[in-house]
């Protein structure tokens, strides 16, 4: 898979965007578009969030198989091929866990290590409904100003267009699997 900053380019060419359109819409600079682009730096995931929505696509349509190139074996995701998603201001990785996308609905684990800087963890919201499931340690999940603590095994959903977060106060690793469906897509 190209990398981050190739794949924005390659995208925001093929929708005929500059620079400076994107880095407006996205509500960010040229440079640090030019910078992503050029492979510089990584984006934080909620200025992700934001490049690719200013493209017109969602996280998954970001992170898309090119299913002209996939032959009929490939339709089940070995845990050691997956697309893994790291980013510079977090201790977080995203796991990619389904190479059939749809631009509506992006299907995640995410692996949260021990005392993640939680205090510096940006809230995010998106259209849609996220749905969680708790597979390994405890998540303090903060949904519009109220905090849950979520242990193995508890799960549900929330209007994600709510400010939200996922953070990991303990001694061990916690895991999460996301199912988030973009509601507000045709």
């Amino acid at each position: 898979m190209e990398n981050t900053g190739k794949r924005i380019q390659k995208i925001r060419k093929e929708k005929k965007m500059t620079i400076t359109a994107l880095a407006n819409e996205a509500n960010t600079s040229r440079s640090l578009i030019s910078q992503i682009e050029n492979g510089y730096t990584l984006p934080s995931l909620q200025t992700l969030e934001k490049i690719v929505k200013a493209l017109g696509i969602t996280l998954s349509d970001f992170f898309k198989i090119d299913l002209s190139e996939v032959d009929e074996n490939d339709f089940v995701v070995k845990a050691d091929k997956r697309q893994i998603l790291y980013l510079p201001d977090t201790k977080n990785t995203y796991y990619l866990l389904s190479n059939k996308v749809h631009q509506s609905v992006e299907f995640l684990l995410t692996d949260y290590p021990p005392h993640s800087d939680a205090d510096s963890y940006e809230f995010f919201k998106h259209d849609g409904l996220e749905f969680f499931w708790v597979v390994e340690g405890q998540i303090h999940l903060t949904v519009n100003g109220k905090t849950s603590v979520l242990n193995k095994g508890d799960s549900g959903c929330f209007d994600s267009r709510l400010e939200h977060r996922y953070v990991n106060h303990g001694n061990t690793n916690a895991q999460i699997v996301l199912f988030s469906i973009n509601s507000m897509k045709e």
